[in-house]
């Protein structure tokens, strides 16, 4: 149901201020805005600094072009992340028809690596790295996120650091491409997870404000025929580039195996969490209005 619409000048075209299956979203089309107040709103969304309501305004269109603001103003910040600003991914009326999935290529002069990232699948993957442990780590990470992951990497200079480093690199900045604008999503994520004599917790914030916070306390030299050094940077470069806050943390334990699969496990657990849609928001999970 329409219930403004209007010529925006920031657009270039005309805004429409529609309720579809309850949610405010923004369309394109073509003729006049009835309410001066929304007009003045989508002509300014772009500038929101500029923008300040009139005194006066009706309580219906003042909570109506508050709402309009945030979402076209949510809009604009994601456009460099490749939404568009009229009707883009990140247009909350198209909020059910969106695809959250990427596609991420990374190749060097080391290694080779192809990634498939959908946030909204049910945990099926298909990964080869020629590394039996880390094939089994990614497989884990996809099936307790309800994340479908195809990964397949090759390396070219035969060093096993130079392909861990960027399978790990690359898995990470395909989930971060696939969640855009990170719009209605619940954003915060946590899990304690057990493996027999192991114990692992982890905490995840999809604000793009990058910390993270790892300890695996791994005494081995190896575990399946890694080192512990090249075992603890896959994790640490997957933190590292998922532009969020993450904290990483086995509590006790013994077996090594165990002490990363636990690790990886509950971080896969509160990624779930933070990924899953918030369908009762409304925009950015933020006071400050961005992520």
């Amino acid at each position: 149901m329409v219930l403004y619409k209007g010529k925006s000048h920031a657009g270039g075209g005309t805004a429409v201020v529609a309720m579809v299956k309850g949610q405010l979203g923004i369309l394109l089309t073509s003729h006049i805005l009835t309410s001066p107040s929304l007009a003045l709103v989508a002509n300014n969304a772009c500038r929101p600094n500029q923008y300040r309501p009139k005194v006066g305004l009706r309580n219906k269109e003042y909570l109506l072009a508050r709402r309009l603001r945030t979402i076209v103003r949510e809009d604009s910040m994601g456009t460099e992340r490749g939404s568009s600003f009229i009707g883009g991914k990140n247009n909350l009326s198209d909020w059910n028809n969106v695809q959250r999935t990427a596609s991420v290529e990374r190749t060097t002069h080391e290694t080779s690596v192809k990634i498939d990232v959908n946030i909204d699948g049910s945990g099926q993957t298909n990964v080869s790295t020629g590394l039996s442990f880390i094939d089994h780590l990614i497989t884990s990470l996809g099936k307790h996120s309800m994340l479908d992951i195809e990964l397949k990497a090759i390396s070219k200079d035969g060093i096993m650091h130079h392909l861990i480093e960027d399978v790990s690199i690359a898995l990470s900045t395909a989930i971060d491409k696939a969640l855009s604008g990170r719009l209605q999503i619940t954003r915060f994520g946590y899990a304690l997870v057990p493996m027999d004599d192991c114990l692992s917790y982890a905490a995840i914030d999809l604000v793009k404000r990058q910390f993270h916070n790892i300890q695996l306390k791994l005494t081995r030299d190896t575990i399946e025929e890694i080192p512990k050094e090249d075992l603890e940077h896959f994790v640490l470069s997957l933190a590292q580039n998922l532009n969020a806050c993450t904290h990483v943390v086995v509590q006790y334990g013994d077996n090594d195996h165990h002490k990363v699969e636990s690790a990886i496990k509950a971080f896969a657990v509160a990624m779930r969490m933070a990924v899953s849609v918030d369908k009762k928001r409304v925009g950015t999970p933020s006071t400050k209005g961005a992520m």
